[in-house]
C-alpha cells in the first residue's frame, strides 16, 4: 500500500477531503495502481512551528 504524508499549516475538512482525492486519482493513474491501496496522511502543523528562509511562516503571514 501506498503512503502518502502531506505536511502543512492546518486546512478545512473539505480541502483535505478534495486534496486527498485529487492526489490519490493522479498517483493511481501513473503508477496504475488501485486507487483503494493508497493512504494518505494529513500532517497538520500550526504557522509558528515552520519557517522558510529562516523566518517563522507565522511571521511572514502578519
Amino acid at each position: 500500500m501506498p503512503n502518502v504524508t502531506i505536511s502543512m499549516t492546518p486546512q478545512e475538512k473539505e480541502k483535505k477531503a478534495q486534496m486527498a482525492k485529487a492526489v490519490t486519482e493522479e498517483l493511481s493513474r501513473i503508477s496504475g495502481i488501485a486507487s483503494d491501496h493508497f493512504v494518505i496522511m494529513f500532517n497538520e502543523m500550526p504557522r509558528e512551528s515552520i519557517a522558510v528562509g529562516g523566518v517563522l511562516l507565522s511571521e511572514l503571514h502578519k
